[in-house]
C-alpha cells in the first residue's frame, strides 16, 4: 500500500478507498505472497472495501476442519482427532457474505488501475 501511496502522490491522483492491497513488493514490481490473507480480508470485508487485491494464488485459503471419532473400550472412550484440509475461495467467500471481490493481482502495474483514481 505505501508503493501505491507513493505512486500516486508523484501523479498527484487521489487512492480509490473502496479498494485495498496486501503482498509484498519486489525491487521488480512483483507482488509476491504473504500470509493471513483470510485475516486481512475478513478485516476489510465490513469496512466498506469493494475490492481487495491479493498476490497470484492467493485467493484460495485452506482451512483445516477438526474431525473427532469416538471409540469405547470397557469403562475407557478413545478420542481420535484429525484436521482436514477444506479450500476456501475467498472472492466467493467474501462476495456472497459482504459483496467484496477478491481478484489476483502479479505486479504493481497490474494493481495500479484499480487502486488510483
Amino acid at each position: 500500500a505505501l508503493t501505491i501511496a507513493t505512486i500516486a502522490a508523484i501523479q498527484g491522483k487521489q487512492i480509490d478507498d473502496t479498494v485495498a492491497i496486501t503482498g509484498t513488493i519486489y525491487p521488480n514490481g512483483l507482488i509476491g505472497q504473504i500470509g493471513g490473507v483470510y485475516e486481512k480480508g475478513s478485516a476489510l470485508a465490513n469496512q466498506g472495501v469493494k475490492l481487495f487485491l491479493v498476490p497470484i494464488g492467493q485467493s484460495i485459503a485452506v482451512s483445516y476442519e477438526q474431525q473427532v471419532e469416538e471409540s469405547r473400550r470397557g469403562n475407557f472412550v478413545f478420542q481420535r482427532i484429525h484436521y482436514v484440509p477444506t479450500e476456501i475461495d475467498l472472492n466467493k467467500y467474501f462476495f456472497d457474505l459482504t459483496k467484496m471481490e477478491v481478484k489476483e493481482v502479479n505486479s504493481i502495474e497490474e494493481a495500479l488501475p484499480y487502486l488510483i483514481k
